[in-house]
């Protein structure tokens, strides 16, 4: 307590022609804070950030026609490449997971795909027939 007012006493006693030390900052030399600290190196091939490790492989679902469905029943059924399928069957490497009125689901190589059925009346007017 005894030196916050001798503290508070030697600053109002202070003669006004002195001037106190004053302090500037200069930002000229000093580092952005949002660079980034070293230069940006040049990404080798096969590197992490470039070549086949980011590149996504494009996967196809193989060619199937769906030629026929029943849904609806506690077996469904779908012929498929002129072969009856049931949920689980595997056709040219792809599983069934799902038979509905939309068409069959696959798993082919971990990703899913649906396959919808051929519609007769669809292929006639694409071929003129029957127009």
């Amino acid at each position: 307590m005894i030196i916050l007012i001798m503290l508070v006493a030697c600053v109002s006693l202070a003669a006004p022609g002195i001037a106190l030390a004053t302090v500037e900052f200069n930002a000229l030399y000093a580092r952005d804070p949002f660079a980034p600290m070293f230069p940006a190196k040049e990404a080798k091939e096969g590197s992490l950030t470039q070549g086949p490790f980011l590149k996504e492989e494009v996967i196809q679902p193989p060619t199937l026609i769906v030629q026929g469905l029943v849904w609806g029943t506690n077996l469904p059924q779908a012929i498929v490449e002129n072969k009856v399928v049931r949920i689980g069957d595997h056709i040219n490497e792809a599983e069934v997971v799902r038979i509905d009125k939309e068409g069959i689901m696959i798993s082919y190589k971990g990703k899913t795909f649906t396959i919808r059925p051929e519609s007769p009346v669809l292929k006639k007017k694409q071929s003129g027939e029957g127009l």
